[in-house]
């Protein structure tokens, strides 16, 4: 660990990466609040979903693109580039606020660029993990803390949130981002060059932005299949204010209590795993369990009507989830050379991000035709299903990760 830390470049960036994360959570949290509460919306479910699915829409269609800047560009300029932007649009929504002239369409306009900077800045920071760890064991843990670090900023986001709405309002949090996001960018600034790879002569280059793929067959039907599950995870997010609401009969407070309690879950495990660094090559059917395992906890969580109860079912919800995760994204971390890892990780948040908005508003419809135990039940029963697909995914092979 004192090694891994010793990188000021591994400094800089992960910290860029908490602070801002910490920022969007407790803007997330506090906005889906504000949302539900409106007196003058007659469907505020809909709009919730809606409203979602506005602010990942963006990422889903803008990482496409990003990815070719990455990998042809100097990373740090792109984070910069996103965190400049970022606070821009911040600063605008907090100034709106302040005026009371904040509307719902203004809202909807405003998440369309902040959001699609964000697969900018994120893809950035996975292409340039393999170029500044110095060994696989280095590796290993970059790629936990990676995936921890947004669980940590979720973590203190969500106690944030939680206090933010018990003592100062929406526009509090929205100014408190917009600080995150400066924060970030001095941080970032200090990081060195992270110029991408340069070309092998001898290398014929893939035609076509993606053709890539082809050669890796084994990830891009891994890439496939987590996307589709994220599709299923996603609800989540949509249960959560609801359950508050009509189950808890409770406040904001609560609601940013159970936010917390699953990125505690991701927590945990990413936790272990940057302690313990960890490579597994043999893991279709450990992600099929942990899969399985997952849906049923979904199903505990339709089925229970205690604050505790919900709490304790989200933590080990969240490190399932995040276990399939840190497999994952190590398998693509090993298997993807640098010169395509922009494009690649770029490709991922694109699909992982897009099953977002189409579940957000499939499920935000369903919800006035639904009771809201019939769909979390029917979602559970769906991811389980998805989870025999991991059973579908060649394993890499075994070797031992030497320490």
């Amino acid at each position: 660990m004192r090694e891994l830390f010793s990188v000021s470049a591994v400094r800089s960036i992960f910290f860029a990466q908490f602070i801002s994360v910490a920022g969007d959570k407790m803007f997330a949290i506090a906005l889906a609040w504000w949302v539900v509460r409106r007196e003058d919306l007659s469907n505020p479910e809909l709009m919730l979903g809606l409203l979602l699915a506005t602010s990942t829409l963006p990422i889903a269609l803008s990482g496409t693109f990003v990815g070719l800047f990455i990998d042809r560009f100097n990373r740090r300029s792109c984070m910069m580039v996103a965190d400049v932007g970022r606070l821009l649009l911040m600063a605008g929504l907090g100034l709106l606020l302040y005026y009371d002239s904040l509307t719902m369409p203004i809202l909807f306009m405003l998440c369309i660029p902040l959001f699609a900077l964000e697969p900018l800045f994120d893809s950035a920071v996975s292409a340039s993990l393999a170029s500044i760890s110095k060994n696989p064991l280095m590796l290993a843990q970059l790629v936990a803390l990676e995936s921890a670090m947004p669980h940590v900023g979720y973590v203190v986001g969500a106690m944030a949130g939680w206090l933010a709405l018990a003592v100062w309002n929406v526009e509090g949090a929205v100014w408190f981002n917009a600080c995150t996001f400066l924060v970030s960018l001095t941080s970032v600034a200090m990081l060195p060059a992270l110029s991408p790879p340069a070309a092998d002569p001898n290398k014929q280059e893939p035609r076509g932005r993606y053709s890539f793929l082809k050669e890796f067959p084994t990830a891009t039907r891994l890439l496939i299949i987590i996307s589709i599950v994220n599709f299923f995870i996603a609800p989540v997010f949509l249960y959560l204010p609801l359950l508050v609401r009509d189950v808890l009969n409770g406040n904001g407070s609560q609601l940013g209590l159970l936010e917390m309690a699953f990125a505690s879950g991701n927590l945990l495990l990413f936790g272990y795993f940057f302690l313990m660094p960890t490579e597994f090559f043999r893991s279709r059917w450990l992600m099929f369990f942990l899969a399985a395992s997952s849906a049923g906890l979904l199903w505990m969580l339709g089925n229970t009507e205690t604050l505790w109860t919900m709490f304790a079912i989200l933590v080990g919800w969240g490190m399932l989830v995040a276990f399939v995760s840190y497999l994952v994204i190590s398998s693509f971390q090993r298997t993807i050379p640098d010169e395509f890892k922009g494009r690649f990780f770029a490709l991922l948040t694109s699909f992982c991000t897009l099953s977002f908005p189409l579940s957000f508003t499939c499920f935000g419809l369903l919800t006035s035709r639904f009771s809201l135990q019939e769909l979390i039940f029917s979602n559970a029963a769906c991811a389980l299903l998805v989870s025999f697909c991991f059973l579908m995914v060649p394993d890499e092979g075994s070797r031992e990760i030497v320490n």
